[in-house]
């Protein structure tokens, strides 16, 4: 499969949802602790949206039992979205039972669909996996508090790993004939979540704009959170997002190369879903001396941007890109100004560094000076 289906548009339909509550999640906790919590509940709900793309690569979109599993695991991604904002205050169990659930559902289905194909036995091992990491998540919802927290995290890092690691399952060896991937459908879908999570960057200052007292400030803080989403966008839908396809297709293998691809896409996820948080302190709170953490979220959002940026285009160009690496520096260096800037000032210091990655597009000599690749190659 080359392109996405419409099944998979509407698997997608409740990842708007889910981007909007993590969002919501972390401007409700803001804090350090918040910063992780939405960081683990993130990372669950990326490994679901990924596991279920690599399934619908491999199967008949117009299969009715792949459109039921489908539509069931769209049901339990919307429960987990709702279940977000009690995950950490005495109600995670809910959202640890929608998460053990989605992947058993949809593993057992693969199972059953595969059965007297080369896919059962992988499809086998992706059974075991997740219930080993189940009760890390069911005790780790019965004990709150940080318990929880440092259990979902084990159980997150042994979901992601069953797939990343040569580890053997018991009676079934290695993880040799481990699902293949389509490379040009696998680029196509990672574009449309990273389009998706922008889409919720603007729903952000469109919800805040209207809360807000209309004012010159606030014109002026919406100018500016639009040009701070744009600069991002135009960071990755360059060459890069569009190569992923060739390196999948040309690696002799394509599961790690696929497989570090989620890593760097989460790291860019991640940064989207702090940057909506930024979005909403700048436009809500211009001019207030907050806490630091409060305007460092301003900052700590392109970073994480661009740092999973930079590594998917070391992985797809075989090479680093020296603009964004002195935008990253950049932002690195700001960061410590959070805690004595009001948002507006961090967020214009923060647009100003996220610009430098343009500027070998508009300046040739520029490019020249800091070895940046030509535009067609970047």
């Amino acid at each position: 499969m080359n392109r996405a289906t419409v099944l998979e548009l509407f698997f997608d339909l409740a990842f708007v949802l889910v981007l909007s509550q993590l969002s919501h999640h972390l401007a409700n906790h803001l804090s350090w602790r918040g910063l992780f919590e939405t960081v683990v509940t993130t990372a669950a709900l990326w490994w679901i949206w990924t596991v279920v793309t690599w399934v619908t690569d491999m199967y008949d979109s117009e299969d009715p039992a792949l459109q039921l599993l489908v539509t069931v695991l769209t049901f339990g991604v919307i429960v987990m979205a709702v279940a977000i904002q009690g995950a950490f205050d005495g109600h995670g169990m809910i959202f640890a039972a929608a998460y053990v659930g989605v992947h058993l559902i949809r593993n057992i289905a693969v199972l059953v669909v595969g059965r007297g194909k080369a896919l059962n036995l992988p499809s086998l091992r992706m059974l075991l996996w997740p219930l080993v990491s189940a009760p890390l998540w069911f005790v780790g919802a019965a004990l709150h508090g940080g318990w929880q927290l440092w259990l979902w995290t084990v159980g997150i890092v042994v979901d992601y790993e069953s797939i990343g690691a040569r580890r053997p399952v018991p009676l079934l060896g290695g993880r040799r004939g481990l699902w293949q991937v389509g490379g040009e459908h696998l680029a196509e879908r990672y574009r449309q979540l990273l389009l998706m999570g922008l889409g919720d960057a603007f729903l952000t200052m469109g919800a805040a704009w209207l809360d807000t007292p209309s004012t010159p400030l606030r014109g002026a803080t919406i100018v500016l959170t639009f040009l701070y989403t744009t600069l991002l966008f135009q960071s990755y839908f360059r060459v890069a997002g569009q190569r992923l396809a060739e390196m999948i297709a040309e690696s002799g293998n394509k599961v790690r190369v696929a497989r570090l691809a989620v890593d760097f896409h989460l790291l860019m996820l991640l940064g989207i879903v702090i940057t909506s948080v930024g979005i909403d302190l700048i436009i809500r709170h211009p001019l207030e001396r907050t806490h630091g953490f409060w305007t460092a979220v301003i900052v700590v959002g392109p970073a994480l941007f661009m740092l999973g940026r930079i590594l998917f285009g070391r992985l797809v160009l075989s090479r680093l890109s020296p603009s964004r690496e002195i935008a990253l520096i950049g932002l690195l260096a700001i960061t410590p100004l959070a805690g004595v800037l009001p948002p507006i000032l961090t967020g214009v210091a923060a647009t100003a560094v996220l610009a430098v990655v343009q500027l070998p597009r508009i300046s040739k000599r520029f490019a020249r000076w800091i070895h940046e690749p030509v535009l067609e190659e970047e």
